[in-house]
């Protein structure tokens, strides 16, 4: 069934109808469509479907069925989502994925954004990392994607990086499918790697941090990437940049975690914060704390004056380490000056807020001097008790377990026996 302006779709109970092509060119056809049925409060996605001539040639569609196999195997916040791989009756096959909201190339976002510019680089590196290691468990190589650029780069209205267009990609260490044929382009010029274009077949992770690099400086110069020099850019872009965009695959950072760890380092260094942080808290959330890392958070929370909600539930997401470069007991005399911590004073704290401060507060607690941890476990525990909050009472158990000075223990007692008197906290034990 061809696809076009009109088309109604219907698969795996769900119907679509096609509103709109978004754009299209000799290789596949993009389109927009929005769900109807069985539940039509207007979500939408993005269909992708092989023009005629891809689909008449078998090699191609060979490819095509690649991009989705590849595609399929990524899961990250920082990569467009696979949703299905459509095969029809007669033959036509489509890559229905997610619609980016409010879209836009990596160097119109960052001409928009500039302060954005290190948050969109970290976001790519991350969605690097997950494409470089999809290959899922016992070390099975992943992919490389071989057509970074701005246009394959989206940010959505929230700020979150998209890396989208697998057409090119290939799987890791080789790809049997050609990629080349005649009239097919094999990447974007200006941001191909030196040996991509001798032999795109060899191109390996390290491509792609080169390509990174000509999309993000090309961005922050305001330059097509043709026309990137980065010898003009401003530091610390001409040092992660050049290093990104080296000629010699060699003389790169080899993995998206060494440039990211760099990169981290050097705008810290140079008192640049991230913005976004929700997203970077997130992505941190279950991987090793770096140095880099730590600096990073030290800047961003170390700077705030306030703290709103916003930043309340971020933070909470942090590994407790990664506040090592921060003053403890200035960071927590903040919080509960802050105005996220105001709402529970005033009684209207949602529960989300509720175990996102339980979380904070167990994390920041080991540091605190003795005055401190009273108010902190104080907190914990009317928070528990007045918001019934499962979460907060593990969170009162696990601050008790992290005590070892007995004479606090004993005033935590006291906390407790004053304030729960019906015994909502269970002890399982402890006191």
């Amino acid at each position: 069934m061809p696809i076009f302006v009109g088309t109604q779709i219907s698969h795996d109970g769900q119907t679509y109808v096609v509103e709109e092509q978004l754009n299209g060119g000799a290789f596949g056809l993009i389109f927009r469509a929005k769900l109807v049925t069985p539940f039509p409060w207007g979500h939408s996605i993005v269909i992708k479907s092989p023009a005629p001539a891809v689909a008449a040639d078998p090699d191609l569609m060979a490819r095509f069925e690649r991009e989705a196999r590849i595609f399929a195997n990524i899961s990250h916040t920082n990569v467009v989502r696979m949703i299905a791989y459509w095969v029809f009756p007669d033959g036509t096959r489509a890559i229905a994925q997610e619609m980016v909201r409010g879209a836009l190339s990596t160097d119109k976002y960052i001409a928009a954004n500039p302060h954005d510019a290190p948050s969109v680089l970290a976001q790519c590196l991350y969605g690097l990392r997950a494409i470089h290691q999809s290959g899922g468990f016992f070390g099975t190589p992943g992919a490389v994607h071989r057509d970074l650029s701005p246009g394959n780069i989206l940010v959505d209205a929230a700020g979150c990086v998209k890396v989208i267009d697998f057409g090119l990609s290939k799987r890791l260490p080789n790809d049997s499918i050609p990629l080349t044929g005649f009239g097919w382009e094999i990447g974007t010029p200006g941001c191909m790697s030196p040996e991509q274009l001798v032999d795109a077949a060899t191109a390996d992770p390290r491509s792609d941090l080169y390509s990174l690099g000509r999309t993000l400086g090309a961005s922050v110069q305001g330059r097509n990437p043709q026309h990137l020099d980065i010898a003009l850019l401003p530091e610390p872009w001409k040092s992660v940049c050049g290093k990104l965009a080296a000629h010699d695959p060699a003389h790169r950072y080899q993995t998206a975690d060494e440039a990211l760890e760099d990169a981290l380092d050097r705008f810290s260094m140079a008192g640049i914060r991230l913005t976004h942080f929700d997203l970077h808290a997130e992505e941190h959330r279950w991987k090793p704390v770096t140095a880099a890392w730590q600096k990073s958070v030290a800047l961003y929370l170390g700077g705030l004056t306030d703290m709103n909600e916003h930043d309340l539930r971020a933070a909470a997401k942090l590994q407790p380490n990664a506040f090592a470069l921060l003053n403890a007991n200035t960071l927590f005399d903040m919080i509960e000056g802050s105005s996220a911590v105001g709402t529970f004073n005033t009684g209207s704290a949602s529960f989300e807020l509720c175990d996102s401060l339980g979380d904070l507060y167990q994390r920041l607690y080991p540091p605190l001097d003795a005055a401190r941890k009273l108010t902190c476990f104080t907190r914990l525990v009317r928070t528990a008790i007045r918001w019934h909050r499962f979460n907060v009472m593990a969170d009162v158990r696990a601050t008790w377990d992290l005590e070892p000075d007995p004479t606090i223990r004993a005033q935590f007692k006291a906390i407790i026996q004053a304030a729960d008197t019906a015994s909502v906290i269970h002890s399982k034990g402890r006191w």
